[in-house]
């Protein structure tokens, strides 16, 4: 998948394999849910041989949920061909409506765009999806917003669960795990996402360490600490001096509003082991019996 930045001041160069025609999905992608999925898929059932899917992601780097290189794999997985990475910075928010989408007709060659009806763009957002239609002469696909349990998919409404703790529902709405920048520091775990830190509670997560994901238990504390325990085989020898690297969190194992039940027990290490031999039978390392 090739990606490119959004740089409205400069022509994209290398473009010569776009000259067949794109459909190119727009949106904000600060969370990638089953929502997009639903613009991805549509872009596969209209696309023609030689055109290329596209995507713009707007990448705003203190209000991100899933890291950048995330999305990117994500795009891949799911057979996009091309992603515009724009930087939501000041020139960004400056650039009108318009401009915005001849710049992407004409260095992307655009022959349909697929947003939801929810998409706004250009400056202070006074442009909406249907405007499209006034300034490309590229077809425009309006999907409405998708539900789930009665439940709207959207970033915002997924960040509010996120600070409720839900993740129970989250899992039902996202295309993959959400996930965090933290820094590693022995046994303990410091919090360094712009994001706040969800609900007080035990969750269920993945450690990235050296190009490999660990799996455990992670304790959002009272007191504000982070206590986490890992239950792969042969993680005796692991030592862990100084990291930056992030974290996935799946699933919430038990919601904690008292101090007396703010640990992680044995009983919930068992839950735990229980819970990732359902979710994969085959993780990569197996898990403890």
């Amino acid at each position: 998948m090739d990606v490119y930045k959004f740089d409205i001041k400069h022509k994209i160069k290398d473009n010569k394999d776009l000259e067949d025609g794109t459909i190119l999905i727009l949106g904000k992608f600060n969370i990638f849910h089953k929502g997009h999925l639903e613009l991805i898929n549509y872009a596969h059932s209209i696309k023609k041989e030689k055109q290329k899917i596209g995507i713009l992601i707007i990448n705003e780097e203190n209000n991100n949920f899933q890291l950048l290189s995330s999305k990117l794999q994500i795009c891949c997985s799911l057979d996009i061909d091309f992603a515009i990475v724009a930087e939501f910075n000041f020139e960004f928010k400056s650039i009108a409506g318009d401009d915005f989408i001849k710049y992407l007709d004409k260095n992307f060659f655009v022959k349909e765009y697929i947003t939801g009806e929810d998409f706004f763009f250009g400056k202070e957002r006074k442009y909406q999806a249907n405007d499209i239609v006034n300034i490309s002469e590229a077809k425009l696909k309006m999907l409405p917003l998708k539900t789930i349990q009665n439940i709207k998919i959207s970033s915002s409404n997924i960040k509010e669960m996120h600070e409720l703790g839900e993740y129970n529902l989250i899992a039902e709405l996202v295309i993959s795990p959400l996930s965090f920048d933290v820094n590693i520091q022995d046994t303990l775990l410091f919090w360094n996402s712009s994001i706040k830190k969800p609900h007080y509670g035990n969750y269920y997560f993945k450690l990235l360490i050296d190009d490999y994901w660990y799996h455990g238990i992670i304790n959002f504390s009272i007191t504000q600490n982070i206590n986490y325990q890992l239950i792969d085989k042969n993680i005796e020898h692991l030592t862990i001096l100084n990291q930056n690297t992030q974290i996935q969190i799946l699933n919430v194992e038990r919601i904690i509003i008292n101090s007396r039940f703010d640990n992680i027990t044995e009983e919930d290490v068992e839950r735990t082991k229980q819970y990732f031999i359902s979710y994969s039978n085959n993780l990569g390392n197996k898990l403890l019996e």
